[in-house]
């Protein structure tokens, strides 16, 4: 590696964020510098405040205030980055040593490369919970290898769709692109998908790293699919639809949409799914109105000309 670039890792934390701390001091173990670490507070509880002020007193803190969601937190903390890559990642994480050399590496490689994301497994590192992600005709998302047992399966760097936002790391150079995550996304869910199609869309390569592991507390089971979870993400499913979608994607989107909705093997997302399509009418005029700054950023192609 040549050039080692300083690299901003931003860690969100909101509400209960028992494990902030464990995470903050995981990264410190890598084995990369020059390194920033940022923590946002994003409207923590007393517990979790308490844990960052254990922190380092390198550590820099930035308070939001009130809970902004995952967009809105985040982009607090990368407009006090300094880094030339900035890395998005959970507070309920823990990383290997070797995670940023790996990103770092890409970027330095790879001119194209604008956003990379790693492997993220579960806790105990027994299964696979993202190795990239695939985008449905109709928005439904899909991470890779999501609930294999790991068996070092998808060793090889490629392209994909999009990463998960629990380990995203973006170069600088897209961010003067395209800015910050849409906020509009509230609380979570598909800030990161349509981040990673802007980025395409004017000529970034978006990366799978499998040498960037990362394991991750949550979604080792199925018990976060509750009904509300369902409804948050169709809302934002379809408020990326809208946003983004061409009349022919959109076409071919309603098609895919009707065919899943008739195979009858989602019958637990019916409900959550109709309250999404009313939520998504009351809001239909403020989402088409966001379609302005994205055709803005579609319409100057020569990111990387």
């Amino acid at each position: 590696m040549s050039r080692k670039p300083l690299v901003s890792v931003v860690v969100l934390t909101h509400g209960e964020g028992p494990y902030v701390a464990d995470t903050v001091r995981s990264v410190l173990a890598t084995d990369y510098v020059p390194l920033e670490i940022i923590v946002v507070d994003n409207e923590a509880s007393e517990k979790t405040k308490c844990l960052i002020q254990t922190l380092p007193t390198n550590i820099r803190v930035v308070e939001t205030g009130k809970n902004l969601g995952f967009a809105g937190g985040n982009n607090k903390g990368i407009e006090v980055a300094t880094g030339e890559i900035v890395v998005l990642l959970n507070d309920d994480t823990r990383v290997e040593p070797e995670w940023i050399s790996a990103f770092v590496e890409q970027f330095q490689m790879r001119p194209n490369a604008g956003i990379c994301g790693g492997l993220l497994l579960s806790w105990d590192g027994a299964s696979i919970q993202h190795a990239g992600g695939i985008v449905l005709p109709n928005g439904l998302t899909w991470h890779v290898g999501q609930g294999e047992p790991f068996h070092r399966q998808y060793p090889g760097i490629r392209e994909t769709e999009y990463v998960t936002g629990a380990v995203f790391a973006i170069h600088r150079k897209v961010l003067d692109r395209i800015g910050l995550l849409e906020s509009s996304y509230f609380p979570l869910y598909f800030e990161e998908v349509e981040y990673c199609r802007l980025a395409r869309k004017v000529g970034f390569e978006v990366l799978y790293v499998p040498k960037a592991i990362v394991y991750h507390r949550v979604m080792e089971t199925s018990g976060q699919f509750s009904q509300k979870y369902f409804c948050r993400y169709h809302v934002n499913r379809l408020r990326f639809l809208l946003r983004n979608y061409t009349v022919g994607e959109m076409i071919r989107a309603a098609v895919h949409e009707l065919k899943w909705i008739l195979s009858g093997k989602n019958r637990d997302q019916y409900a959550p799914l109709l309250k999404a399509y009313l939520k998504t009418l009351l809001s239909l005029l403020s989402i088409l109105q966001g379609r302005r700054r994205l055709k803005r950023i579609r319409g100057c192609r020569t990111a990387q000309n």
